[in-house]
């Protein structure tokens, strides 16, 4: 029983999996006044997120499925992901969910994707 997104009072039946998962852009950090000693991690995860917003499904069956949402976005320095302004960020993580029908496969369009 699904009650999202109609409410509690409301419900639909399907037959739907869910997948989250995790992808890490990791490059190099430096002091802003070092900028092109750098790689900005959060401009290179913009890029892929620019992909994702354009990628298409294929071999789904039941409309509206399947559903990606890019849930959160973290960036910062280091594994620990520190806050410090002066600092290009090095790390930059989104975490993503997909709802699917599993009657079919998912499979996804590769959309080509570089960071150079």
């Amino acid at each position: 029983m699904i009650t999202e997104p109609f409410g509690a009072d409301n419900g639909a039946t399907t037959h739907s999996g869910i997948m989250h998962f995790a992808i890490h852009v990791i490059d190099r950090f430096g002091h802003l006044s070092q900028r092109e000693n750098t790689v900005h991690a959060v401009n290179e995860m913009a890029l892929l997120l620019q992909h994702l917003e354009h990628m298409t499904f294929t071999t789904e069956p039941y409309p509206p499925l399947p559903r990606l949402n890019v849930g959160s976005v973290l960036s910062g320095r280091g594994e620990h992901y520190l806050s410090e302004p002066p600092y290009v960020p090095d790390i930059c993580t989104i975490v993503i969910d997909v709802h699917s029908s599993l009657a079919r496969p998912l499979k996804a369009g590769r959309p080509a994707y570089s960071a150079n």
